[in-house]
């Protein structure tokens, strides 16, 4: 088993992460080729070719953007002593295993989401601040969710993780 970064223990599982925003990006881009194709409809060769060649170029686009913003997100990471999760572009914040009430995986938008529920957000590491916990805390409850990527397999090894650690 790897180290952790900080030599707190083996990391037990490495599961990539997606960001959720990206699928937005693709509805988006998605509208803008349908409309650029129906407005090119009835238009001359050159108009149409030169509205393919856009359309081409905005796809393109949105993929190496969607793939520059999924590479810059930090994976999720079990160790032995806590889960450390993704808290923005390059930061994490970790939670010991004594701290999670709930951990599950369930699907929102269309994507598996890690959902972690915690009693107490001043046990996190970094703790958040005041307006990150108001945002995050729905019916007196802190929770977290990250958007997973990875395969199936990973996601259920990771299940298997989390549910033989915090099952009490």
């Amino acid at each position: 088993m790897p180290a952790a970064a900080d030599g707190n223990g083996p990391v037990v599982l490495e599961v990539p992460t997606l960001r959720a925003d990206a699928r937005m990006q693709w509805v988006l881009i998605g509208v803008c080729v349908v409309n650029m194709l129906i407005l090119a409809r009835d238009r001359p060769a050159p108009v149409v070719v030169g509205v393919v060649i856009l359309a081409g170029a905005s796809v393109l686009a949105v993929v190496l953007a969607m793939r520059h913003t999924s590479r810059r997100q930090p994976p999720v990471r079990v160790t032995t002593e806590y889960l450390e999760l993704p808290d923005g572009a390059d930061s994490t914040v970790r939670i010991a295993w004594p701290d999670i009430a709930t951990c599950t995986i369930a699907r929102r938008q269309f994507l598996p989401h890690l959902l972690v529920e915690v009693p107490d957000p001043d046990r996190i590491r970094p703790a958040p601040n005041r307006w990150q916990r108001a945002a995050a805390t729905r019916d007196g409850r802190y929770r977290l969710a990250v958007a997973l990527g990875g395969s199936r397999a990973i996601r259920n090894r990771l299940r298997a993780e989390v549910t033989g650690r915090t099952v009490r």
